[in-house]
């Protein structure tokens, strides 16, 4: 058990261990100093033999691999501790290269709770469970969040981006919360507090975070005088923005 969670880790299973072990999934993980969402797309270099091993089993028997944020440790070599919830990565393309090593293309599914550790493969499994995340009510003052929280992602949007250049035109989900997770793929914060809204089970309370977080992004670009717009080729980098 990777310290520092064994001793959490082992108070869960003691509190309902028998209802819990009817429940779990294993799932291979993936630890890395990022954080994937639900529906993103992220393209990976798969260099090391153990991912390397998990790629080739994935896509053997057609199953995904869990991305989770490192809590300690480095993502090459060694054991990483990961935080406790990550999300399911579903490969979708694959493109090998004459040296052995590989770029795949993955997007975000559900996400997933940790309950327990195996290290006795050559990769970290994890013995897993679904985040439940609590539906929402449609309100006056629900649909005045969501349509203030569109605003600012939309005035961030035209602050970012050159205008004479890029035609920006941005198109919500209807779902609210498969939109709250789309702009927290966007958003430009630390990865902590992008791990703060990937473990938040309740969408309003995530696009009450994300409204805020964009209004202070707003704030920052139009009080700052010295910032330039994005160019076409600083847009270069960033195919899959995560």
């Amino acid at each position: 058990m990777i310290e520092g969670q064994a001793h959490l880790l082992a108070n869960f299973a003691g509190h309902n261990e028998t209802s819990m072990s009817d429940n779990l999934e294993d799932l291979a993980l993936f630890p890395l100093n990022l954080v994937l969402f639900p529906s993103s797309l992220l393209r990976l270099h798969i260099f090391e033999p153990r991912y390397k091993l998990m790629v080739e089993h994935c896509l053997q028997d057609d199953l995904p691999f869990g991305i989770v944020l490192i809590r300690h440790g480095t993502e090459a070599g060694g054991i990483a501790e990961p935080y406790l919830v990550g999300t399911r990565a579903k490969i979708v393309q694959v493109f090998p290269f004459d040296n052995g090593t590989m770029d795949i293309v993955v997007q975000g599914e559900s996400r997933f709770r940790i309950r327990g550790l195996d290290e006795s493969r050559p990769y970290l499994i994890g013995h897993v469970q679904d985040v439940r995340e609590y539906g929402y009510e449609i309100s006056d003052l629900t649909e005045g969040l969501v349509e203030e929280t569109k605003t600012n992602f939309m005035e961030w949007c035209q602050a970012l981006f050159p205008t004479e250049q890029i035609a920006v035109k941005v198109a919500f989900p209807d779902d609210w919360t498969l939109m709250s997770f789309q702009i927290s793929n966007w958003m430009p914060v630390e990865n902590l507090q992008k791990q703060q809204l990937l473990e938040m089970t309740d969408t309003v309370d995530r696009l009450q975070l994300l409204n805020e977080m964009l209004a202070d992004q707003v704030s920052n670009l139009v009080v700052s005088q010295d910032r330039q717009p994005l160019t076409l080729e600083d847009l270069r980098g960033y195919i899959f923005p995560n």
